[in-house]
């Protein structure tokens, strides 16, 4: 997963995976990048394709908050060998999770990472009180997805 950050005033830093999303300080945002299925949900900031500030191209580019979101994304990625990890941010915590289970979306049991891996997304649904998800779902479409 690729994090993303913004920095207003260049300045020494100590580069950390954060576990925060938003503004940490003046100088600093923190995100992480959304797949191209994240950047296409209707809650995310308008395509910004030329000549824009940094903060709207940081918008554009950050994960939504579960919350936020109108399709309820995760991004799913191979962070090692065999496991797959869920990328995806909750109220203002990023969350990584390693997943060994994604069910078929056509309601059959459990199935391979590989489609979900290719596409970078898969659907989830979280618990309110702990984020941690309760379905995983791969995304199948008419689309080609």
């Amino acid at each position: 997963m690729i994090k993303l950050i913004i920095l207003v005033i260049i300045s020494a830093i100590n580069p950390v995976v954060q576990d925060t999303a938003g503004v940490i300080n003046s100088n600093l945002q923190v995100g992480i990048i959304s797949s191209k299925l994240l950047l296409e949900d209707k809650g995310q900031a308008a395509a910004q394709p030329i000549s824009v500030s940094p903060q709207a191209y940081f918008d554009y580019l950050s994960t939504l908050s579960y919350d936020s979101q109108s399709s309820g994304l995760a991004n799913i990625f191979r962070d090692q060998v065999e496991e797959s990890t869920l990328g995806y941010v909750s109220g203002t915590a990023i969350l990584r999770i390693n997943m060994q289970r994604i069910m078929g979306s056509g309601g059959e049991g459990a199935v391979d990472h590989d489609h979900s891996l290719r596409i970078g997304a898969v659907s989830i649904n979280i618990d309110d009180t702990s984020s941690d998800p309760i379905d995983v779902i791969e995304i199948r479409g008419s689309d080609g997805f």
